[in-house]
């Protein structure tokens, strides 16, 4: 053969990708982490190159909602990569369009895990952009949601 010999996969493992050399991003999102939220801020941690930890806040107007998930990244040799995660979040009512005669003791409390797939974009220079589907798989109370199934777009920074 013609040129120099393909690396061994011992050395194709110790070849840095993008994800492990920008570890620590911002994520601002619609629809997406933590679920359900309108609008949403996370910091997320690549902890090398498969797996994504995150910790985030978002709101919907009526709920406001904390929480907690990591990702699995399958593909990590490049920009893009197809992923699957689990997340649990936890939301509350807010005062924004409740009537003044409601009693703060009506306000609701939701929980709920999701599994999340999608695609995933982090280039060279940190930047991030996300796309995919939260499916609500457990929920308290039930039928919190009005629909189990909440697309995502995400966009971020990774330092």
């Amino acid at each position: 053969m013609v040129g120099s010999p393909r690396p061994s996969f011992a050395e194709e493992k110790s070849t840095t990708t993008f994800r492990e050399e920008r570890e620590i991003g911002v994520i601002f999102g619609l629809g997406g982490h933590p679920a359900p939220s309108l609008f949403s801020m996370s910091i997320a941690d690549n902890l090398g190159r498969h797996v994504r930890v995150m910790a985030g806040v978002g709101t919907a107007f009526v709920l406001n909602t904390v929480g907690l998930g990591a990702q699995y990244l399958f593909v990590t040799e490049g920009p893009f990569t197809p992923m699957v995660g689990l997340s649990f979040s936890t939301s509350q009512e807010t005062d924004l369009w409740r009537d003044e005669l409601d009693s703060p003791a009506e306000s609701l409390n939701y929980s709920s895990s999701m599994i999340s797939a999608g695609l995933d974009w982090q280039f060279k220079n940190g930047t991030n952009v996300g796309v995919g589907l939260n499916v609500a798989w457990w929920q308290e109370p039930k039928g919190a949601l009005d629909s189990p199934l909440i697309p995502y777009f995400s966009v971020g920074y990774f330092f």
